[in-house]
């Protein structure tokens, strides 16, 4: 591969987040779930935020996968993975720091 400038692979860059930040925009139900899931290792903090809702497209369900518990499988649902965030020991990782990301993150994706 031959090299390329900065502000090209930037362009390309930029180019590629916004055909897939449309592409879920478009695919996200209006009514919808959050999943959220963090944890640490050593002193960094990781946030994930994830969106599941029911996906009209699955009429018949998928066949069950024998190696998981029945009660946690969800076969008519769809899980998106919206952020995935480091966060540092410095940040704020209060209820209301939490709210905020949650709001930004779904104002990406169009969604109040």
């Amino acid at each position: 591969m031959e090299p390329i400038l900065a502000a090209t692979l930037q362009t390309y860059m930029d180019l590629l987040y916004t055909y897939v930040r449309d592409g879920i925009a478009h695919t996200l139900s209006h009514m919808f779930g959050l999943v959220l899931d963090g944890w640490s290792s050593g002193s960094r903090h990781f946030i994930a935020i994830m969106l599941v809702f029911e996906d009209p497209s699955i009429s018949q369900p998928k066949e069950r996968n024998l190696d998981y518990d029945e009660s946690i499988q969800c076969l008519t649902r769809c899980f998106v993975q919206l952020a995935f965030c480091p966060r540092g020991d410095e940040e704020d990782l209060g209820a209301q720091s939490l709210l905020d990301l949650i709001a930004d993150t779904l104002s990406t994706f169009n969604r109040p």
